[in-house]
């Protein structure tokens, strides 16, 4: 009664996901610093959690449905376009080399990490959630950002 038929609640669903993410994401910035990024990923990870089997059926429909595929386009560009405004902000202000591509670099460290917190929260237990986050925002501030250790 409340949607058109089950893509868009699919899509609803899955903007339970992206919404808060993407706000939890965005809210940080490079000088809130590695404790800041780490404590995000928690976050962001403690949704997946909470929004496993949505998100594992917006993988699954993507394969064969162009609506729900450029939904999860549109949601994953703006991570995307944030993370790129941020790095050539860093660049900018000598806080990251200019010899970091972050067109490339945001490529990796956010779809490669969207792809590694959904298979880490379908694989790992929850217990194992602070390491893996600490990593992912390691892999990040050292990686992408390039500060000194």
């Amino acid at each position: 009664m409340h949607f058109r038929d089950k893509v868009d609640l699919l899509v609803r669903l899955a903007a339970q996901l992206t919404v808060p993410n993407f706000g939890t994401a965005s809210a940080w910035s490079p000088e809130d610093g590695l404790d800041a990024l780490t404590a995000g990923f928690g976050l962001i990870v403690a949704a997946h959690r909470e929004h496993a089997a949505v998100r594992r059926a917006v993988a699954e429909a993507a394969t064969y449905d162009e609506t729900v595929r450029e939904f999860w386009e549109q949601e994953i560009n703006q991570f995307t376009e944030q993370t790129i405004r941020l790095l050539r902000i860093e660049q900018a202000e000598d806080r990251t080399p200019g010899d970091l591509e972050p067109v490339s670099a945001t490529e990796i460290i956010v779809i490669g990490g969207e792809r590694a917190i959904v298979e880490h929260v379908n694989t790992r237990p929850e217990s194992t959630d602070p390491a893996f986050c600490a990593e992912l925002a390691r892999i990040w501030w050292y990686g992408a950002y390039r500060r000194p250790s």
